[in-house]
């Protein structure tokens, strides 16, 4: 059980909730197989989004600070990216970590790297929200402030 519970997400075993509340939200894993509910992090302010990875790490987002982190089983969870415009959703792939920032001016959608280098893949966006990646090799992007989903298509290289 969790309180306001902004996002879910899984790594194909695990469910990763991370609740949005003021100095008291939680970072919560469910294990189906023993149906236990581990809390991973607790007093995090306006958490909203967690993302679980190919390679088993898991990042996690506070947005009114404006800061992803990476969970470590010690406690001291580095973080990762900061100076976001109220980032709102992550999502990974095996490119990294995609940031969606869900501000009403100038907000980006963002990848962070494996190397950890920050790429802005497109700005001036308004409120955007969820990515998903497709199986194609596309992402479809919903813009809220827009009230539309936008289908991304890389490009060829040196095209």
């Amino acid at each position: 059980m969790g309180n306001d519970v902004e996002e879910v997400s899984t790594d194909g075993h695990y469910l990763y909730g991370i609740e949005d509340l003021h100095g008291n939200g939680r970072l919560l894993r469910y294990d189906p197989s023993t149906q236990a509910v581990t809390i991973l992090r607790q007093g995090l302010d306006q958490a909203e989004a967690v993302a679980p990875c190919p390679d088993g790490s898991l990042f996690y987002l506070e947005k009114q600070k404006g800061e992803i982190h990476q969970w470590q089983a010690d406690g001291q969870d580095p973080i990762v990216l900061t100076g976001l415009n109220a980032p709102g959703f992550m999502v990974c792939t095996t490119e990294g970590v995609w940031i969606t920032e869900d501000a009403t001016h100038m907000a980006r959608l963002l990848l962070l790297d494996r190397q950890g280098k920050e790429h802005v893949i497109l700005s001036h966006l308004r409120s955007a929200q969820t990515l998903l990646p497709s199986p194609d090799g596309s992402f479809l992007l919903s813009e809220q402030g827009r009230n539309r989903i936008l289908k991304l298509q890389r490009t060829k290289e040196g095209a």
